[in-house]
């Protein structure tokens, strides 16, 4: 079936769409948006995993871990998939360029 995308491409509607997403080939749930624009959201605003590497796209569970070189005295917060192994405290979801923290770990 055709449907008309927000930016005016007609596109057919399918269960998987393949894109790259950051020089990685990705698979993405069907979206009412056409590859064009799919593509363009998901460059735009997802981030890679500092443990695996691959794209994390928006709606994606993060997770945190602190990296840093033995013997500089820097370390910093990172982020990836939270089933990698190094990103083992769940912090939230992947939003739109930036982590959206679940209602739980908010204190108020």
């Amino acid at each position: 079936m055709q449907k008309k995308c927000e930016c005016g491409n007609f596109f057919e509607v399918e269960q998987e769409l393949h894109i790259i997403v950051l020089g990685h080939p990705t698979k993405i749930a069907t979206i009412n948006r056409c590859a064009s624009c799919v593509t363009k959201y998901a460059n735009k605003f997802s981030t890679k995993c500092v443990v695996c590497e691959r794209p994390i796209l928006p709606g994606t569970p993060v997770g945190n871990g602190i990296v840093g070189e033995y013997g500089t005295g820097v370390a910093h917060l990172e982020i990836g998939h939270f089933n990698c192994a190094t990103a083992a405290t769940f912090a939230g979801t992947w939003g739109e360029g930036k982590i959206v923290p679940h209602p739980a770990l908010i204190t108020r």
